[in-house]
């Protein structure tokens, strides 16, 4: 296990933590990022191992590694704790130090640790839930730890067969299959429309946009996004510094009961007060191929990634 870098914001603890704190207890190091949709869906198993092993000497290490600028502001993190309820201590990682130390490349990734600090066990992205768990299980026994508790078959939230659309970046800096019959500008604003005929798994602009390098930001209001995608839930990562009022759309028509995402109002709406992960559609387990097209009111939106579930 690698020592924890001075200088860093912590949560969750009420000083910073050593690693000659975390000696003698079987850590799992959890590098994760707030807006992140894998991230999201592995923290309800994280909290489940926290609170059913931490009281036989299980500690996790939550390490905010940011993808996004805003995902380095404190504020918005501590936020994301609040939200979440994470209970476990949080590190921010702001400049990658820890990243780089552990040569990481993925969120989530998980780094599991035995009593005297020796890395034993690793997993990258989501699933293999289970071998985790008994690997917790395992290390916690090998230091003499009697446990009670059997092993409780976990649901996994999502079937990752079913879905046809992957993460869709909009910036340029890794942006794939943006359709607007117009040129993509880097670092202009450019006005781009939406054409009739709208594909799968391609994006579409309409309105004034600026592409950056890692994110696109709406320079006038009305502004427009349309994505034809196949799987039960889409989000968008967004954001403003400022109230941003959208209607969502699907297959052009509102959003119902059965249809509207976490964060649509009851009519329809969505109000955009922060930057995080936004769920717009969410069809309940139907697998299906849709047109979402979102109308933004009001200029300043920034859009960052389009991810499904």
């Amino acid at each position: 296990m690698h020592e924890f870098p001075p200088g860093l914001t912590w949560f969750n603890v009420e000083k910073p933590l050593k690693m000659i704190d975390l000696i003698g207890k079987v850590v799992l190091i959890d590098f994760w990022t707030y807006s992140c949709i894998n991230c999201i869906r592995m923290i309800p198993f994280l909290k489940y191992w926290y609170d059913t092993y931490n009281k036989y000497g299980f500690e996790i290490v939550g390490i905010h590694a940011p993808e996004f600028g805003f995902e380095k502001d404190s504020l918005n993190v501590e936020n994301a704790i609040k939200n979440y309820d994470i209970p476990y201590p949080v590190v921010l990682d702001n400049n990658h130090r820890l990243w780089t130390v552990y040569d990481n490349r993925y969120w989530p990734a998980h780094y599991l640790h035995d009593a005297i600090g020796k890395l034993r066990y690793t997993h990258f992205g989501e699933g293999e839930y289970e071998k985790t768990e008994q690997m917790i299980r395992k290390l916690l026994e090998e230091k003499g730890v009697r446990i009670e508790e059997p092993m409780i078959p976990i649901k996994v939230p999502v079937d990752f067969t079913k879905i046809g659309s992957s993460e869709t970046y909009l910036g340029y800096g890794r942006m794939v299959g943006f359709a607007s019959p117009e040129e993509l500008k880097h670092n202009t604003p450019q006005y781009y429309s939406i054409p009739p005929e709208i594909k799968k798994n391609r994006v579409y602009f309409e309105g004034m946009w600026k592409v950056d390098i890692d994110k696109s930001t709406l320079e006038k209001p009305e502004g427009k996004i349309a994505y034809r995608y196949s799987a039960n839930k889409i989000n968008l990562v967004m954001g403003s510094n400022h109230p941003v009022k959208a209607l969502v759309l699907i297959d052009g028509e509102k959003l119902q009961i059965g249809n509207k995402g976490d964060d649509i109002d009851e009519n329809g709406y969505l109000n955009i007060q922060e930057y995080k992960l936004y769920n717009l559609i969410n069809t309940h387990n139907y697998y299906e191929v849709h047109t979402c097209k979102i109308i933004f009111f009001d200029a300043g939106i920034e859009v960052f990634a389009f991810t499904f579930g």
